[in-house]
């Protein structure tokens, strides 16, 4: 049974029809960024400094330090 010209063209008009709304589909906006939150202020009784340790290949240690310690 040989199908129809009229439904081989109403097929194809879908087809087409629904690949050409796929390109202009909308997408959703971006959803905004969290704001950045606040940094705990820096205490008094610390001074901190970086040390590094060369035998160690790029290692990089955080040393705290009491200000009021000898």
């Amino acid at each position: 049974m040989k199908t129809p010209p009229l439904g081989c063209a109403v097929l194809l008009a879908l087809i087409v029809a629904s690949a050409v709304l796929a390109l202009f589909a909308q997408t959703p906006p971006p959803a905004p960024s969290p704001p950045p939150k606040e940094s705990p202020p820096a205490s008094a009784n610390y001074d901190l400094r970086w040390g590094v340790t060369i035998p160690m290949r790029e290692k990089v240690e955080l040393i705290t330090v009491r200000k009021t310690a000898d």
